[in-house]
């Protein structure tokens, strides 16, 4: 399920895998927020259920600061957790890459692929 650990986590994940990123570009884009839309929880995890995605905002950038769209992926891992209000923390992929993060610093928008 989504929570506010889970968020953290993957707020200090995404920074970490850009931080490792071999596109020095990628480099000095970090996260410093994921905020989730005011929605109940079980609307949540039927929109996991049914797009497999989700839509959040999230504070990035060179300075962290600027609003960006979010998607998050659901594969089928985080599918199933979500679906059995399981922890997400153990989709959030490796921070040794970053082939999990597309950015789009010019529309403000980031997509996120997890496990």
């Amino acid at each position: 399920m989504i929570n506010q650990e889970f968020l953290e986590k993957l707020e200090y994940s995404i920074s970490k895998a850009l931080s490792n990123s071999s596109d020095k570009a990628l480099k000095s884009i970090w996260c410093d927020g994921i905020l989730m839309p005011d929605l109940e929880g079980n609307l949540v995890q039927k929109t996991i259920h049914d797009t497999r995605a989700v839509e959040v905002t999230a504070l990035m950038g060179r300075d962290g600061q600027d609003s960006y769209k979010m998607i998050l992926r659901f594969g089928d891992k985080s599918v199933s957790r979500n679906a059995r209000n399981l922890d997400l923390l153990t989709c959030i992929p490796n921070t040794d890459s970053d082939d999990w993060i597309i950015i789009d610093e010019h529309r403000k928008e980031v997509e996120i692929i997890l496990d």
